[in-house]
């Protein structure tokens, strides 16, 4: 292992994380901040990494008490401090509106209906297929529960054109990936 990628949202950085581990002779290590996005971020990054020669094997981590932790906006123990990005959002985002995560998607979905002329309906086969392969996990949350495209067109829009079923739900989960070459 000569690389480790953590994931900021789980209040990690790569230097803590390192140090902690006592990894000697790294020879890559970064923590990316792209909100929600991060862990797909740095599977593209470890990936670069390990073709440019950079790297030979990158540990990706990442973990958060999504569902049973206090929220950003919480003062008790235990609770997440905000991200480098929450600033941008107090500033330019919350004076108009737009002050959680479906806003902002609600915005790019509304832009490719546009350009694309995508339906809410295109959504809901993403959301019905998410759904249907997260119930062949016995452990999964919705387990059991299956979706149909009329379930999702009949759910309540929460930021127009985003019903509640494109939203994810909040869980508590962690996981681990090793890029390297084959």
């Amino acid at each position: 292992m000569d690389g480790v990628m953590p994931n900021e949202l789980a209040g990690t950085i790569a230097e803590d994380f390192v140090q902690n581990l006592g990894l000697p002779d790294l020879r890559f290590s970064s923590t990316l901040r792209t909100g929600g996005a991060s862990f797909v971020s740095a599977m593209q990054s470890a990936c670069l990494a390990v073709a440019g020669g950079v790297a030979r094997c990158v540990l990706l981590v990442a973990g958060r008490r999504g569902y049973s932790s206090q929220r950003v906006s919480k003062t008790s123990e235990g609770s997440m401090p905000p991200m480098p990005v929450m600033r941008q959002i107090d500033e330019f985002e919350r004076p108009f509106g737009n002050t959680v995560a479906v806003q902002w998607f609600a915005q790019a979905a509304r832009r490719h209906m546009h350009e694309y002329g995508t339906k809410s309906e295109h959504f809901g086969h993403i959301a019905v297929a998410c759904r249907k392969h997260a119930n062949r996990n016995p452990d999964a949350v919705m387990h059991a529960r299956p979706m149909t495209l009329a379930d999702h067109q009949a759910s309540a829009l929460i930021a127009d054109p985003l019903r509640l079923f494109d939203c994810s739900l909040e869980t508590d989960g962690a996981a681990a990936v090793v890029i390297t070459s084959a």
